[in-house]
């Protein structure tokens, strides 16, 4: 066991107090604390002074914008797709839109799955959108919901996008749009007949129809 003596000022006493507190104000299993942690620093950045210019570097303010009203976050080919497209409007092309939406796994493809891992995205992305779905009969009802009109819009129609290619492909037959949401609904269907009827409601712009 080795002992020094240590000499700290008040200053340095009120940035390791959380420490201190922590460990009932003994001062020796704080500063093992410490110097465990400055350990564990050095290994993952090389040395102290690496370590703080990459901290240094970090944008404290990112997360508190995108948690706001004004901030969400897009994956990159989709954004370069806005980019590109916007004197054009038209439609993204359909490798994007499955990038978006395809499940982690690669696996899921019942349209429950499919829903709650986009919800998933959507609430890591920030999109201000939810969707539910169920099931009448052959149909398939699915409800998008949000703060936005023209979001709820564009979520609706890279929705059906993405539901006209699936191997099992799903056809939408109706469209009904509500002031804060958009009702769309599906039957199963051969792949030529789901992308005929997403042409049908949404042009080969993107423009989704006034009435349904």
């Amino acid at each position: 066991m080795l002992r020094k003596n240590v000499s700290i000022s008040n200053n340095h006493l009120k940035i390791i107090d959380p420490i201190l507190k922590k460990n009932n104000g003994n001062l020796s299993a704080t500063i093992r604390d410490i110097i465990d942690f400055t350990g564990f620093i050095v290994k993952k950045f090389g040395s102290i002074e690496t370590a703080r210019e990459e901290l240094s570097k970090e944008n404290h303010s990112h997360d508190y914008y995108v948690d706001s009203i004004y901030g969400i976050t897009m994956p990159l080919s989709m954004f370069r797709w806005l980019l590109e497209s916007r004197d054009k409007s038209n439609l993204p092309i359909i490798e994007e839109v499955t990038q978006l939406f395809m499940p982690e796994s690669g696996g899921a493809t019942d349209l429950n799955s499919v829903i709650k891992d986009i919800n998933e995205k959507n609430s890591l992305l920030k999109w201000p959108l939810y969707i539910k779905t169920h099931i009448e009969g052959e149909k398939y009802i699915i409800l998008i919901s949000g703060s936005d009109t023209l979001i709820n819009k564009f979520g609706a129609m890279l929705l059906s996008m993405y539901l006209a290619n699936l191997d099992e492909p799903l056809k939408l037959t109706n469209v009904l749009k509500l002031p804060s949401s958009i009702q769309l609904q599906f039957v199963g269907s051969k792949k030529n007949e789901a992308k005929e009827a997403f042409e049908h409601f949404y042009g080969k712009m993107g423009e989704l129809p006034v009435k349904s």
